[in-house]
């Protein structure tokens, strides 16, 4: 008749019941139960004070010592009620369990508790629930997998191997990817339980560089999360009247349809939709996503019908923020920093102007409903990661043509840095994937170019493999190639200290390339010209009774910086 868990609540009644050397139990003894078990008394507080479970507890009564006699003990025809209206929840009349369908669990409990006038009157006069609220939160709870700690395994679960792939395939931009993981986390963790809630489950904002992965981020996320998906490219809404669109034509207008936006939505409410560029969108573009963001609805003009957006996840992408990714370290936000507030990115896109119109790219009041999601900041693509960018270009092209020539196709392992130093300074992962991609198109069809039509079958037939090399080797060259491709160069390290322990330093590890600074100012202004790989700063510098340096040149360094404390034995060798 009842779960493991009802069955316990049911026998703490009948101890409390003994300890009081009562007679029958009674729906005293099973709510001074109930408060003994947590999640009973927190469903119990949803259904009465709207999950003040404090305020319950206050009103429950106070267990007694539990008795350990064996008694048969009579409930009461108050409890008696009770029980027989937590089994009608629980069978087909209600909404049973279903993986214990026909027994009582302790959500049947807690309903049938709840719609007792005698015990709403008894714990200060609340108001009983009727049969459909009941209902209600029995299906909410059931449905959405409330209590049900398998859940929370399934969603870290799903979230995990979202993360393992995505790092697998956006390169260099790790904080994002786990910045990403953990927006998901937080908005489906407490999405499913909070009932009030209007906005989209989640909200995202891509800033950074074109060409760093943001779109393609989005992508892959729509794809792992088995979700569908739209992409809207905003330079195409910068007109006044473009919005139009989105929501559709009133059903007068000849052709009229649902629109792209409020359509796709109301067949798709749980979508991934991606707003590439939001930047690029007219001003009243960029106003339907204040009620969107606000009360996750939009009327769609053709249909007529308020279409609900609370389900969906959104993504707005922006090359705005120049300011912060054009010199990151000039700008105190170094490749390696990204804990930085949500307010730094924000205003940096409040302030940056339109170059088209001369009006703010992000107005005030966008800034602020995108503040309550999860502005990240992507990070310039450095030589490293575009050869990985490079490399998985090669790498599929490589699957591509196998599987439909069935020849195996090799290359030489240093060929995707080559591809990124022919593209040059200028170049995104955008341009480099495609190339590379079409480089080895391209070395197929010269090699085909080498025969004449009615000879190239046979040719073609004689050979099982295709390798992909360099004219020469990168270390037969000398001078600057072979530094690029040989070993890599010294390590360099930005010491800030006084003089007499940078030349300790110098002198005791000569196998380091030295930067070495005595204030703030010296020490950005290396930041912002030339590599540096890590920076060492002695805290004892503006400690030793010289004179302090023109700022606070801990706090300054630190705001961009990792801090990398140094070693008692280093400290020890610029004493001496």
């Amino acid at each position: 008749m009842f779960t493991e868990t009802a069955r316990r609540i049911v026998d703490l009644a009948k101890d409390q019941a003994l300890a009081q050397a009562s007679g029958e139990v009674d729906l005293g003894h099973l709510l001074a139960a109930l408060a003994q078990d947590v999640p009973a008394c927190l469903r119990l507080a949803q259904c009465l004070t709207g999950g003040d479970s404090l305020r319950l507890r206050e009103l429950l009564p106070t267990p007694s010592v539990a008795s350990s006699r064996l008694e048969k003990m009579r409930p009461s025809a108050a409890l008696r009620g009770v029980l027989k209206a937590a089994l009608e929840l629980a069978s087909g009349l209600g909404v049973p369990d279903t993986r214990h369908p026909g027994l009582v669990d302790t959500r049947h409990l807690a309903c049938a508790l709840a719609a007792s006038p005698a015990v709403c009157a008894r714990l200060g006069g609340f108001k009983p629930l009727d049969r459909s609220q009941q209902m209600r939160l029995l299906a909410q709870w059931y449905q959405e997998g409330m209590g049900d700690p398998q859940a929370l395994a399934d969603l870290v679960g799903r979230l995990r191997t979202l993360r393992k792939g995505l790092l697998g395939r956006v390169f260099g931009q790790d904080h994002a990817v786990l910045a990403l993981e953990e927006g998901l986390y937080d908005c489906q963790c407490a999405a499913l339980a909070d009932q009030d809630r209007q906005r989209p489950s989640a909200v995202f904002l891509f800033a950074g560089p074109p060409g760093v992965g943001k779109t393609y981020l989005a992508e892959l996320a729509a794809q792992h999360l088995e979700r569908p998906f739209r992409r809207f490219d905003m330079t195409g809404y910068s007109d006044s009247l473009s919005f139009q669109e989105l929501v559709g034509f009133a059903a007068s207008y000849r052709g009229a349809g649902p629109g792209t936006l409020t359509g796709f939505v109301a067949k798709n409410p749980q979508a991934v939709l991606l707003f590439d560029e939001i930047e690029k969108a007219h001003l009243t573009t960029v106003q339907l996503f204040y009620q969107i963001l606000d009360s996750g609805r939009l009327e769609d003009k053709f249909s007529e019908e308020v279409v609900n957006f609370r389900d969906t996840i959104i993504i707005f992408t922006t090359n705005a923020g120049a300011s912060l990714y054009a010199n990151p370290n000039r700008a105190g936000l170094g490749r390696l920093h990204t804990a930085y507030h949500r307010q730094t990115l924000l205003s940096a896109l409040a302030h940056e102007k339109n170059p088209a119109t001369g009006q703010p790219a992000f107005p005030q009041a966008i800034c602020s409903r995108l503040g309550q999601g999860y502005p990240i900041l992507f990070s310039p693509l450095g030589v490293n990661e575009l050869e990985q960018v490079a490399r998985a270009g090669l790498v599929r092209g490589q699957t591509l043509l196998q599987s439909q020539y069935l020849k195996e196709i090799s290359f030489d392992p240093l060929l995707p840095m080559a591809l990124v130093l022919r593209e040059g300074a200028g170049a995104d992962a955008r341009q480099v994937r495609a190339e590379a991609e079409k480089f080895i198109k391209g070395q197929l069809y010269a090699y085909c170019s080498l025969f004449s039509p009615e000879r190239l079958a046979g040719a073609f037939a004689r050979f099982d493999r295709l390798h992909l090399g360099l004219d020469s080797l990168p270390i037969d060259l000398g001078g600057a190639v072979a530094e690029i491709f040989g070993e890599p160069p010294q390590p360099a390290i930005l010491l800030v200290a006084d003089q007499g322990f940078c030349d300790s330093c110098r002198r005791l590890l000569p196998e380091v390339e030295w930067q070495t600074a005595q204030t703030s100012e010296q020490a950005l202004e290396i930041l912002a010209s030339q590599r540096v790989d890590l920076l060492l700063l002695d805290l004892w510098l503006a400690g030793q009774g010289k004179a302090r340096p023109p700022d606070d040149l801990g706090v300054t360094l630190h705001q961009g910086q990792d801090y990398v404390p140094l070693s008692s034995r280093a400290l020890e060798a610029g004493r001496e």
